[in-house]
């Protein structure tokens, strides 16, 4: 973190330092490192409105397959969005429950597409071999008729769509 003059904080973040590389690199023919984008398994670590998601991921076992290749698609609800909907305990409690690492590595791969994002209306298989369907209306997307995407970041392995509310696979709505 660096301070400027008017005490305002920026933070320097490795892509800033990584394209400020490669405007010297062009400009004054340094020689510059190669450059990794942010993959979808960094993105939702960095990303403290998703830490909850993001610590479900590293607790089923799910991370490696983020930091793959690809392309995925990878459905996250934000904590606020868990919280105001009351999922947040939901996920909690398959997180802190080891009885329960089954659930929890299925319900992460309920949100997780081997696919490129669609540019209409589809039906699509998550890796935990369930459907879901994304409503394509222009800019909007609907994820099964219920979750609404609020933003979409495009990364090097897929795209990471965050969501208000957690997905449930329908033999664990009673969950």
């Amino acid at each position: 973190m660096t301070t400027i003059a008017n005490n305002r904080s920026v933070a320097w973040t490795a892509k800033t330092v990584a394209l400020a590389g490669i405007l010297l690199g062009t400009v004054f023919g340094f020689a510059t490192p190669d450059v990794r984008a942010a993959d979808l398994h960094d993105e939702l670590n960095a990303d403290n409105r998703l830490s909850l998601f993001a610590n479900a991921v590293e607790r089923s076992g799910m991370a490696d397959i983020l930091k793959g290749e690809g392309p995925y698609i990878l459905l996250v609800p934000s904590n606020r969005s868990m919280v105001m909907e009351g999922s947040a305990f939901l996920l909690n409690g398959l997180l802190l429950t080891p009885s329960n690492a089954e659930r929890l590595k299925e319900l992460v791969s309920h949100h997780i597409l081997e696919a490129t994002a669609p540019t209409d209306s589809a039906d699509v298989i998550t890796l935990q071999r369930t459907s879901l369907n994304i409503a394509v209306m222009g800019d909007a997307r609907v994820i099964d008729g219920r979750a609404v995407v609020t933003e979409r970041k495009v990364l090097d392995n897929g795209v990471l769509y965050v969501i208000d509310r957690l997905l449930m696979p329908e033999y664990q709505r009673n969950f």
